[in-house]
């Protein structure tokens, strides 16, 4: 797999993950939970807290390095809103951040179905630079929301992406956002 292909399937996993029956925390208002009931995970080049209410999945399953999922909040709720890391193996040591870019941004807009790009911006945090894509997008019958920081570090993409329903991004958004800004890549 080449990264032209990682963005789609950044999204393709989350929602094909985020609705398929796997266990999960009990029914809860995840938007009133409190910072005092977040839990640290670390796990060799980076670290990040996330609710202890959201289940964590390390296994590796589709090819992420881990899922964090949402509660359910009522018995009606198809889609776990959710957070995805993917490490990508560059395909050549050349290979910048803005090319990265230039590549993610033609997939929203030409091969996600009704992509829609909303924010794309390149940050800088102490020693590490990284770029910050906000994007709408159709996958069966949802109406998605995400939210992704990307780094590219020696010879490695690391993509993480916060996934919503659109009705509800704004509703997880500060869960989200945190998780997001939570997240460290060590030893760099």
């Amino acid at each position: 797999m080449n990264l032209k292909e990682v963005l789609l399937l950044t999204v393709t996993i989350s929602i094909v993950y985020s609705c398929i029956d796997t266990p999960r925390n009990k029914e809860k208002d995840s938007k009133t939970i409190t910072t005092s009931s977040w839990k640290s995970y670390s796990k060799d080049n980076y670290s990040f807290e996330y609710p202890k209410e959201w289940n964590l999945d390390t296994s590796g399953r589709m090819g992420s390095s881990f899922f964090i999922l949402s509660p359910l909040e009522h018995k009606g709720d198809l889609f776990a809103e959710n957070i995805n890391l993917m490490i990508q193996n560059l395909p050549e040591s050349s290979y910048t951040l803005d090319k990265f870019v230039e590549i993610s941004e033609n997939q929203v807009n030409t091969r996600a179905k009704n992509g829609k790009l909303i924010l794309s911006k390149r940050i800088k945090e102490k020693d590490l630079e990284f770029h910050h894509f906000i994007y709408t997008s159709e996958h069966s019958i949802y109406k998605l929301k995400q939210e992704q920081y990307c780094w590219l570090l020696e010879d490695k993409a690391y993509i993480l992406t916060f996934t919503a329903e659109e009705k509800e991004f704004q509703n997880y958004r500060n869960i989200g956002k945190k998780i997001l800004d939570s997240f460290k890549i060590l030893n760099k």
